[in-house]
């Protein structure tokens, strides 16, 4: 996906929705790289920089499971 396209989702992310449980500050600041997630195979999700990442969640494992 193009830088364009990646920067657009993150203005208008910022412009229009509401994320409740996020550190407002945080998200604003110009260091903050949201993940931006495009594929989703399982438990697997694959982001926008085309990395790989196993969810958690998607998986029903808890912290423990995955990191022992």
């Amino acid at each position: 996906m193009s830088e364009w396209i990646a920067d657009q989702l993150i203005e208008w992310d910022k412009r229009f929705i509401w994320h409740p449980f996020t550190d407002i500050r945080a998200w604003y600041a110009p260091e903050h790289e949201p993940l931006i997630l495009v594929e989703g195979q399982g438990a697997l999700l694959r982001s926008i920089a085309e990395v790989w990442q196993c969810s958690v969640v998607a998986a029903g494992k808890n912290a423990e499971e995955v990191t022992a």
